[in-house]
């Protein structure tokens, strides 16, 4: 079973209710502001200044993009917090590094510390294992580059 991607899981997510519900009210109030006979009903003027119309219009349609602004920055954050996870490795485990670019190629004796891993693509390249030797800094080595003793 395939797992899902969280963050396409928040872009693919849709408007939330209140920016369709709140866009829907923008036309409403829009087409009930260009039609006068409708415009006399609900507001209960029939002679209204030149400019109260379009502040109405200008109004709503400011009150609708202010609404789609926070949704969308809303989804930009929660996708951009969206972590991988990172899982203490138990016991004594230890690997051999069989690519590398500071000749430490089929070198062995480095231990394993932690996995890190998107839980969207377990099964990737992404899926990282921090490795740790006494002469060496701890780093973040793919699954496909290590040989697991």
């Amino acid at each position: 079973m395939a797992r899902r991607d969280p963050k396409k899981d928040v872009i693919d997510a849709g408007t939330l209710r209140v920016t369709t519900a709140s866009g829907f009210g923008a036309a409403i109030v829009i087409l009930v502001t260009a039609i006068n006979p409708i415009f006399k009903i609900v507001f209960g003027v029939e002679n209204v200044k030149p400019g109260v119309k379009a502040a109405i219009v200008i109004a709503a349609i400011v009150g609708w993009a202010l609404l789609a602004a926070v949704d969308v920055l809303a989804r930009s954050y929660a996708t951009a917090h969206a972590q991988p996870q990172v899982v203490p490795v138990p016991g004594d485990m230890t690997a051999t590094r069989t690519k590398g670019t500071r000749g430490d190629v089929d070198e062995s004796g480095y231990g394993v510390a932690a996995l890190r891993f998107d839980a969207s693509h377990p099964e990737s390249e992404r899926t990282k294992f921090l490795i740790l030797k006494a002469d060496r800094a701890p780093e973040w080595v793919s699954g496909s580059d290590l040989n697991f003793d």
